[in-house]
């Protein structure tokens, strides 16, 4: 070996070669994953625990439907479940008529739907308005949100 001469010091490791296993087993050590050496890469984070929802009330209401089949659409859209489902049409949307026998709903959990009718006549009052819908949460509290209609 020529002074200068690092040739023989320096050469590329193999996944073979110990030296280059063990040197990967400390760097994933270091990291902090649980990967063996040699083992396949994992992407991207690694959690301890599954990450969790933020737990949030969502209603959301939209009017369905031509003629003289409509009907209002209101979904919990949120994540978790809201009890007492309540929805009123204002006063001054004297053309929309909303059929609320079956309010309140006992409870409407994430991802479900309910429809109801709804009579829409022709003449008077506002054709653009907010649906008032109205619930509690399993804590006993007191949730509203309003979604507009155009007729």
């Amino acid at each position: 070996m020529l002074p200068g001469d690092h040739s023989s010091i320096i050469q590329p490791s193999t996944p073979e070669d110990p030296v280059y296993r063990v040197l990967r087993a400390r760097i994933a050590e270091a990291q902090g994953h649980e990967r063996l050496a040699g083992g396949p890469a994992r992407m991207g984070r690694i959690l301890q625990n599954s990450p969790m929802r933020k737990q949030s009330p969502r209603l959301a209401a939209r009017l369905e439907g031509y003629g003289s089949r409509h009907r209002l659409t209101v979904s919990n859209t949120g994540t978790v479940d809201i009890r007492n489902v309540s929805v009123v049409a204002p006063a001054e949307a004297s053309s929309f008529r909303l059929m609320d026998r079956d309010l309140p709903v006992d409870v409407l959990r994430p991802g479900e739907t309910i429809r109801l009718p709804v009579a829409v006549v022709m003449g008077g009052g506002k054709s653009i308005f907010d649906i008032e819908m109205t619930g509690l949460l399993e804590n006993g509290e007191s949730v509203q949100f309003f979604s507009k209609i155009s007729i």
